[in-house]
């Protein structure tokens, strides 16, 4: 069984970092992103479980 994956959205490197190592120690599999256009190719290339992202990025809303 693979662990679930869970992408980490938010243009803030500090709290980028601070997730991913948070939800690696929790044996989750992690991708982040700075910005949409990056999420969004992630998006197209993986399934996630879970998707943690910031309200405001460069490119637009994170609930896009």
């Amino acid at each position: 069984m693979t662990a679930p994956r869970v992408l980490v959205v938010d243009d803030e490197a500090d709290l980028r970092e601070l997730l991913e190592i948070t939800l690696i120690k929790m044996g989750l599999d992690v991708d982040s992103a700075e910005c949409l256009k990056t999420a969004r190719g992630y998006l197209a290339q993986h399934e996630y479980g879970l998707v943690l992202t910031d309200m405001r990025l460069p490119d637009g809303l994170g609930i896009e």
